[in-house]
């Protein structure tokens, strides 16, 4: 959670003590996001559906700004790390079309990080959507992401 998701969904409800982040979309996003808990995410390498590029970037501005987060490329993972087998969904729908131009929320709609352009909240999905990526197929990573996930809670003091 950040500070301007608080304030764009206007609660003052109190944080987590950590947040924990698997397969996160990072092609919407804060311009300057103000982390209220410290965050670990997890992302799958071969994801194609929450590309981890938008991610990295992303939080590699945050951790050089002093926020609080850790993050790891899963190596051959896709999106999911809970089930067998794995399959092209051609129906899902994603926003990876705008993996190299992540947008920022605004209360106007979106705007670009690359021209400034601000689109209507209803525009995203034609100008960054796209249909179909592959489900499941790493199970194997389960017992992995678990324990990086439990050592990181650990170091955290849970």
């Amino acid at each position: 959670a950040t500070e301007g998701w608080r304030r764009f969904v206007r609660t003052t409800k109190q944080p987590f003590d950590a947040t924990i982040a698997t397969a996160p979309s990072c092609e919407l996003q804060f311009r300057d996001p103000m982390l209220v808990s410290p965050l670990f995410a997890l992302m799958g390498e071969k994801d194609d559906n929450t590309l981890p590029g938008p991610c990295v970037k992303l939080f590699e501005r945050m951790k050089s700004a002093g926020q609080p987060v850790v993050w790891e490329v899963v190596e051959g993972a896709n999106h999911a790390w809970s089930t067998y087998g794995s399959y092209l969904s051609p129906n899902l729908f994603s926003i990876r079309n705008c993996a190299d131009e992540p947008y920022y929320y605004t209360r106007k709609g979106f705007e670009s990080s690359l021209t400034g352009q601000v689109i209507a909240f209803r525009q995203i999905f034609s100008r960054c959507g796209a249909r179909g990526y592959m489900i499941g197929g790493s199970h194997d990573k389960r017992p992995y992401v678990l324990e990086r996930a439990v050592k990181w809670l650990k170091g955290m003091g849970w």
